[in-house]
């Protein structure tokens, strides 16, 4: 195996199965800046994490594979105060490791299966642009942001504004208010296939008020979207009051479903409502606690 001290302009061939069986390009940089560096000296070649979305069928096709398995982003750091969950974790790791927050451990469990799920990483659901991801809405409910490197330096942005157009090497998704109330709903059509649509809400609690309200759809039109007057709808409201179908309502004029195979805009749109009104049952009864 070469690394980044072999030589990093060349295009160092090294045969590999993870795609196809193709001879591809590898490599594997030691510092965050030496993959800044090999990314725009290569532009077509793929950062590789787990490598599960580049052996999926309609994923672009990669002319060589950036590793990142050297960067030491394998870590999850748990404090009273805060979760910093490293773009190399497992999506297994999340289902296992002390201290995740419900919401965050449950969206992962459901993620595909075991096998896929020791592969797949937290970066690369964050980074993948997947037409539907388990886990996202629940990072956005939470108000995660994300740690990235670009342009040689470590920069914060929040998720939401981050996912608009993932630039740079995304290193960690850190979740700050640990004190939040979020629950998730996801359809599948069967247990191992990729969700169909994934709702999560996720509010603070001022006294009996709700604050900084977050609705976050994945897999309705294709791409996360989150909902502004969903949010708004819910601000400032006293949690026991809450009705879904008032939420439902307020959704539904951001939401855009587009058509699939697997199910109608219509479908969609009912599925949305299902999904909100188990969500804020469930919200609504840990207020009660």
């Amino acid at each position: 195996m070469l690394n980044a001290r072999s030589k990093m302009d060349a295009d160092v061939e090294f045969e590999t199965q993870a795609l196809g069986g193709k001879d591809l390009a590898y490599l594997a940089p030691l510092s965050l800046q030496e993959a800044e560096d090999m990314k725009a000296a290569h532009p077509e070649f793929q950062f590789f994490a787990g490598g599960t979305i580049l052996n999926w069928r309609a994923a672009p096709r990669a002319k060589g594979l950036i590793d990142l398995k050297n960067l030491a982003l394998d870590e999850i750091d748990v404090t009273p105060e805060s979760l910093a969950i490293g773009a190399m974790v497992t999506i297994q790791e999340l289902t296992e490791y002390p201290g995740i927050p419900k919401a965050v451990s449950s969206a992962a469990g459901l993620f595909s299966s075991r096998n896929v799920r020791n592969m797949a990483t937290v970066g690369g659901t964050a980074a993948g642009r997947f037409f539907v991801s388990d886990l996202l809405p629940v990072f956005l409910a939470y108000r995660a942001d994300v740690k990235y490197f670009l342009g040689k330096k470590m920069s914060t942005l929040p998720l939401s504004q981050w996912l608009q157009a993932r630039s740079g090497i995304l290193c960690s998704i850190v979740i700050r208010q640990l004190d939040r109330n979020v629950a998730f709903r996801q359809e599948k059509i069967s247990k191992i296939d990729f969700p169909l649509i994934v709702t999560a809400v996720g509010w603070k609690k001022a006294g009996t008020q709700i604050k900084e309200a977050v609705v976050a759809i994945s897999g309705a039109s294709g791409k996360m979207a989150l909902s502004e007057s969903g949010a708004a709808c819910l601000e400032g409201k006293d949690v026991s009051v809450i009705e879904s179908s008032m939420v439902n309502a307020a959704v539904q004029q951001d939401l855009q479903p587009t058509e699939s195979i697997k199910a109608s805009s219509r479908v969609k749109r009912r599925i949305v409502e299902s999904q909100l009104k188990g969500i804020i049952a469930e919200l609504q009864k840990e207020g009660a606690l």
